[in-house]
């Protein structure tokens, strides 16, 4: 899954809803980087990905890929923000890691 990071500090995920990538963010992450470490993901539902290549595809396959990210990140809690879909993503997290979470943000989900 790719992803964006900059920025130093409490870490906040930003999750995009279906059809979209992390670019929705440029502005927040623009903004928040300055204060935070800003993660944006782009969930493999883009244009851009093949979805025969990852098998069954559901909320918990997302969460669970975002997770590996923080793992490979360093990254042992965070800040979650979903939009759309992507609130769906975050919901899923929250239930498999919920003391991963400082603190969750849903947004037209």
């Amino acid at each position: 899954m790719h992803y964006t990071i900059s920025g130093n500090g409490t870490a906040v995920v930003l999750i995009h809803g279906f059809a979209e990538d992390h670019g929705i963010w440029s502005i927040q992450t623009e903004l928040l980087q300055k204060k935070i470490k800003v993660l944006a993901v782009d969930l493999p539902t883009n244009k851009t990905f093949d979805p025969s290549a990852c098998g069954d595809f559901n909320m918990e396959f997302f969460a669970v890929s975002i997770n590996k990210i923080l793992l490979k990140e360093n990254l042992e809690k965070c800040i979650m923000i979903g939009h759309s879909m992507g609130g769906y993503v975050a919901l899923a997290f929250a239930g498999l890691f919920p003391k991963k979470l400082i603190g969750l943000g849903l947004m037209h989900s």
